[in-house]
């Protein structure tokens, strides 16, 4: 079980870590273990690992974890719990230990296409050194990341994320260590490098996009704040599909979560609008984004409205996490206060599961999967199913069926730590029709498997979710039915 300690800006504040105390709790049972450090930091990010050994009776529970840090600067000796951020609770961090691998099927390879990394930085956010990220991911269980830094962070000075540079050495230096990275031997977690590209909507709005495996740089400084008296970002997301390469992938992030009213107001940021979609603007949208919100339910309805009126278009799921493994700290007030949100956008709550069949993940193949809708996205069960035709012909998902008579054949799973198998629902869309037709069944098991008919007189689509006694889910995208 990894901990691991950060520390940000010790070139501008030097530091001297002394130890490092870790307190695991579970009932009334305690464990303490302290790590002398005696380091001196000077380094803009500085982090560091302790891997613990984990205790047999910590597995399937949830255990405590305080982590206590001993450090002097200018002179004067600290003692900070969980971070030294006025505002935040301090309180002890919750892991749940499990016994148990991500639950996927054989071929599937799980990640989380929405990540930041330290080249995110400015003065509201930042997210978490690569190596650090890589670590966390690799313990998570995650195959691989999208890394998704923000465009107008990308093109920033490195010594001073106030003044952007025209060399783009920032964006030079993500992209080679991406690569260096992804070359690494013992790497088992692919790093797909991206940029969430700030860009206008049709109504003039600044929203985000993911531009995956890109080798050129899209600039993106609407909503950056580094000119307040321009929010205007340099493209439109309608222009977008005309510039980028063939090899590169484009979706919608989060294309509903409603910016605050500060946001609205002082950066001009909006949504994702239905027109922006009819333009072809982007193929793939990431509707779940780290919480079960709002944001993520209306998403589903405009995917289901496009899919309906034709669109072939999917979803993918991730978190936006800016270094939150455990905790998610946010600005709240900006330049006032920080605040805590429990399980909100922490790296790998929400993934994508793709089908690569005996591949392992490489660039090539995930960003082809993800395009192609041979994905599921998930909160910790899985379905999976096929359709097959009169003639016998099997289709996956993200594939075409041809013919009348189907036989469509599931199978679910989950784990303790997601709960027990409760509904499956089985959803056929026929394009044109202004709803679906769904069916339910019950379902009271950790694993489950079924099979069931259906004909198409018209052009239409099934696909397939389903939800745990915890209130986890998983949703398929679709198989075409012609």
């Amino acid at each position: 079980m990894p901990v691991f300690v950060l520390i940000k800006d010790a070139h501008l504040y030097p530091t001297s870590i002394l130890s490092v105390r870790i307190i695991i709790t579970k009932g009334a049972n305690s464990d303490e273990l302290i790590f002398p450090v005696q380091e001196e930091i000077r380094q803009h990010w500085w982090w560091k690992k302790w891997d613990i050994a984990v205790n047999e009776s910590w597995i399937g529970h949830t255990v405590q974890l305080r982590i206590v840090v001993e450090y002097r600067t200018a002179g004067v000796t600290h003692t900070v719990e969980a971070d030294n951020i006025i505002g935040t609770t301090k309180a002890p961090f919750d892991v749940y230990v499990s016994g148990d691998h991500w639950p996927q099927p054989q071929g599937w390879f799980n990640g989380d296409l929405h990540v930041h990394s330290d080249y995110t930085e400015d003065a509201i956010e930042y997210g978490a050194p690569l190596p650090m990220l890589r670590a966390a991911s690799e313990a998570l269980g995650l195959n691989f990341i999208a890394v998704t830094d923000h465009s107008y962070d990308l093109d920033n000075k490195k010594e001073d994320y106030n003044q952007s540079d025209p060399t783009l050495a920032q964006w030079r230096a993500f992209l080679e260590s991406v690569k260096q990275m992804n070359d690494e031997p013992t790497s088992k977690v692919l790093l797909l490098a991206g940029e969430e590209l700030s860009c206008m909507n049709i109504a003039d709005e600044n929203i985000h996009a993911l531009i995956l495996n890109s080798d050129q740089f899209f600039y993106g400084s609407g909503d950056g704040g580094k000119n307040p008296l321009n929010t205007s970002s340099e493209h439109t997301v309608s222009e977008m599909t005309r510039l980028l390469s063939k090899k590169t992938l484009i979706m919608a992030a989060h294309p509903l979560e409603k910016p605050s009213p500060m946001e609205r107001t002082f950066l001009q940021r909006g949504v994702w609008r239905l027109e922006d979609f009819y333009n072809r603007s982007a193929e793939v949208l990431q509707i779940l984004n780290g919480s079960n919100d709002t944001a993520f339910k209306q998403g589903l309805g405009l995917w289901v409205h496009l899919l309906l009126s034709g669109r072939r278009v999917y979803i993918v799921a991730g978190n936006d996490a800016h270094g939150n493994f455990n905790r998610n700290r946010q600005v709240r007030i900006p330049f006032w206060t920080i605040e805590d949100v429990s399980h909100h956008k922490q790296l790998g709550w929400a993934r994508t599961v793709l089908y690569l069949g005996e591949q392992k993940p490489n660039t090539e193949n995930t960003i082809n999967a993800i395009r192609e809708g041979c994905a599921i996205i998930s909160t910790g069960p899985y379905i999976v199913f096929n359709v097959v035709n009169e003639a016998g012909l099997s289709s996956r998902i993200g594939q075409n069926a041809r013919g009348r008579r189907f036989r469509i054949a599931w199978e679910a799973s989950s784990a303790q730590e997601f709960g027990a198998l409760e509904t499956i629902s089985v959803f056929q869309g026929v394009i044109g029709e202004p709803h679906e037709k769904v069916s339910t069944v019950a379902v009271d098991a950790w694993c489950d498997q079924g099979e069931f008919h259906t004909t198409a007189d018209a052009p239409s689509y099934i696909r397939l979710s389903v939800t745990t006694k915890s209130q986890n889910f998983c949703y398929t995208n679709p198989i075409w039915l012609e």
